[in-house]
């Protein structure tokens, strides 16, 4: 790859059950694989819920949901939209 080549990603957010980033960073990263950055967005501590805007180099939507459905049975996907590097 070339250094201005841009690689597509995908930037999207989830929300799981609980209050740890640890838990959820953990999860996600099991789930979806190393090729992940993660922030914490917002954590809700009256629903016992963690939001994380996530990035991840799989360009394609269905491999990400897929992971996500059998990884994670409670998580939430918010908004997604593709990104450049």
């Amino acid at each position: 790859m070339c250094i201005n080549e841009a690689r597509s990603t995908l930037q999207l957010q989830v929300t799981l059950p609980g209050t740890s980033s640890l838990n959820a960073r953990r999860a996600l990263r099991c789930a979806l694989g190393d090729a992940l950055r993660m922030y914490v967005v917002k954590i809700d501590r009256a629903h016992t819920t963690i939001t994380l805007q996530i990035e991840t180099t799989s360009p394609a939507l269905t491999d990400v949901i897929g992971s996500l459905a059998a990884g994670l049975t409670e998580a939430t996907v918010g908004r997604v939209r593709p990104n450049a590097l």
